[in-house]
């Protein structure tokens, strides 16, 4: 049984999962059960039963003394780190969707670097899966749930032997195209409303670009300063202030935001360079533009370069991936990931916001923006500044945004 017994235990904290998981590796929160918690967990241990290696599965809230944007690489570090158990491991949390795959020990001899080669072949099982799921729902897409699953089938198959391959069959990947493994995607869903401007209006866009940036800037300012929350009127305003990130050392935050950049760059530039001749120009050249942006920026000691080199390259992968909309960030912290709705600061002004943020205005919370670091060690929200970031919101405002950021 989970810590405190009872069919509504919850593990809410590292040493708690650790203990889940010494009785069962496999461990599914009724908060990722996806309204078939039970069912779920049935089917995900069988698999795990059945690994030919060990395997520890981990859908759950991120408990609270997590310090991380990232919940699901931070959370899997630490049980690694506290059990000490080799094997597969693959961890999901409920906060902003993130998941995290990783591979210690000798699970795949004569395989290099299995983790890779693990994850690229789930990125495309998922990706299957899918673009099945999207004839039938065009708004849905795999849950978390769906994603350990296909880990499971994966390692009962066997990882392949070299990069890209999806070593599943069709009968496996349509497993996971019923209502217990699909989510409403309600990020396809707004990002289908956020079309790309026609070339006539470019030069508007840039204009209103700008306008706007300064209205949305003043009127974050005024939301989450106490000035009276716009969502919640005065009342909420203390609520709804701006409060600092957790404390994290300054060199740490930035060597972290740039493992983030450099990943994220590299992987840019293996898409363009496999799929840069099967896309149409204007695609083409949008990825092209990032990555020339983002490359530089990755060995810079300034944050928000770092941060926007990130951006910069999922900006790039979108565009390779899709023929509509653009890349979307959360504007209060890029580093949330694509935002899930828009948010009204008050006005008749709405910008780009993750789940998270939006829940915190939405309840008067504090939110907690990307800090820009100042002269003798102040520090500011990034969008209170006048950097290429904080006028463009990390791209999250819309128009041909990586334009502006200098090559």
């Amino acid at each position: 049984m989970l810590p405190g017994s009872g069919p509504d235990a919850f593990a809410g904290s590292v040493d708690e999962i650790l203990a889940a998981l010494d009785q069962d590796p496999v461990l599914v929160e009724e908060v990722m059960g996806n309204g078939n918690t039970e069912s779920i967990s049935a089917e995900l241990s069988a698999k795990a039963s059945t690994s030919p290696v060990p395997v520890f599965v981990v859908l759950t809230k991120a408990p609270p003394e997590l310090t991380t944007d990232n919940t699901a690489e931070e959370l899997l570090t630490l049980l690694h780190a506290q059990s000490g158990w080799d094997g597969v491991w693959f961890v999901s949390t409920a906060d902003i969707g993130h998941t995290a795959v990783a591979v210690y020990g000798d699970v795949a001899p004569g395989i290099d670097n299995a983790e890779t080669v693990l994850s690229s072949a789930l990125s495309q099982a998922t990706g299957a899966a899918n673009t099945l799921i999207h004839h039938d729902c065009r708004h849905c897409s795999a849950s978390p749930a769906a994603d350990a699953g296909l880990v499971l089938d994966i390692l009962n198959t066997g990882i392949p032997q070299t990069y890209g391959e999806q070593p599943l069959s069709d009968e496996q990947i349509e497993a996971y195209t019923t209502s217990t493994w699909v989510k409403p995607d309600t990020q396809t869903a707004f990002y289908d409303r956020a079309e790309l401007p026609t070339p006539g209006l470019y030069a508007m866009v840039a204009t209103l670009t700008a306008v706007c940036v300064f209205v949305a800037g003043y009127r974050l300012v005024q939301a989450i300063g106490g000035q009276g929350h716009p969502r919640l009127g005065t009342a909420a305003a203390d609520a709804g202030r701006a409060r600092p990130a957790r404390p994290v050392d300054p060199q740490v935050e930035l060597e972290r935001a740039r493992s983030r950049a450099v990943s994220a760059v590299a992987k840019l530039g293996r898409t363009l360079e496999r799929k840069g001749d099967r896309i149409d120009w204007k695609r083409r050249d949008i990825a092209a533009a990032c990555l020339e942006r983002a490359e530089s920026r990755t060995t810079s000691d300034d944050l928000l370069e770092v941060v926007g080199a990130e951006v910069l390259a999922d900006t790039g992968l979108h565009a390779i991936a899709r023929t509509e909309g653009q890349y979307r960030g959360c504007y209060v912290d890029p580093r949330h990931g694509r935002a899930a709705t828009e948010a009204s600061l008050g006005g008749g002004l709405h910008v780009p916001v993750c789940p998270t943020c939006d829940r915190r205005l939405t309840t008067g919370a504090a939110l907690e923006p990307l800090l820009e670091r100042r002269r003798f060690g102040s520090r500011r929200a990034y969008y209170e500044g006048s950097s290429v970031w904080a006028t463009t919101g990390f791209g999250s405002l819309g128009g041909d945004w990586w334009q502006e950021v200098p090559r």
